[in-house]
């Protein structure tokens, strides 16, 4: 039998989550959130790719997200007219999956790896006493992931139907 040869595949994509956060004070917290319909508004960059590379059962993939957002809320505290929250976060993740069926319809994943994140955040508080801080860090999860893909062919539909679920158990380290 022939070795099989590797068989890459890159993409780019799309993942809009909601974002929130909340600034505590002495005299209450400042709550700024930013909803899935709003994300687009809100966003000054984001950048997310994925290379695949297979061979046989076995698949490596790494993964790249970077988001720039920005959000801005007013505030109910009397000293503190608005908050001003701007996030920068770099993720990278390196994975192994082993696919554990051979069927062409349908092929059940198993795998894990390592995540890393970098994350900046600027806050500027407006009002009586205007402040402003950053804060920033990095941190790496242990990652495993299960993923299972069905093909299927609807009637008149030329191209297969991929469905993909996944199941993300992390474990942080600092």
């Amino acid at each position: 039998m022939a070795e099989e040869t590797w068989r890459y595949t890159g993409m780019f994509y799309r993942w809009l989550p909601g974002v929130g956060t909340t600034v505590e004070t002495t005299s209450g917290d400042v709550e700024a959130e930013v909803e899935f319909a709003d994300i687009l508004d809100k966003l000054d960059f984001a950048f997310l790719a994925a290379l695949e590379a297979r061979k046989g059962r076995w698949a490596l993939v790494g993964d790249l997200q970077y988001f720039d957002l920005g959000a801005q809320t007013s505030s109910d505290i009397a000293f503190i007219e608005s908050v001003e929250i701007d996030s920068k976060m770099a993720i990278l993740g390196g994975y192994t999956l082993y696919d554990l069926s051979d069927s062409p319809d349908t092929r059940i994943k198993l795998g894990g790896g390592l995540r890393y994140y970098d994350a900046k955040f600027d806050t500027v508080v407006s009002g009586a006493i205007p402040l402003s801080w950053s804060d920033e860090g990095n941190w790496a999860d242990a990652v495993l992931s299960a993923r299972v893909i069905r093909h299927s062919m609807r009637t008149g539909s030329v191209s297969p139907v991929r469905i993909s679920a996944a199941s993300v158990l992390a474990t942080r380290r600092t």
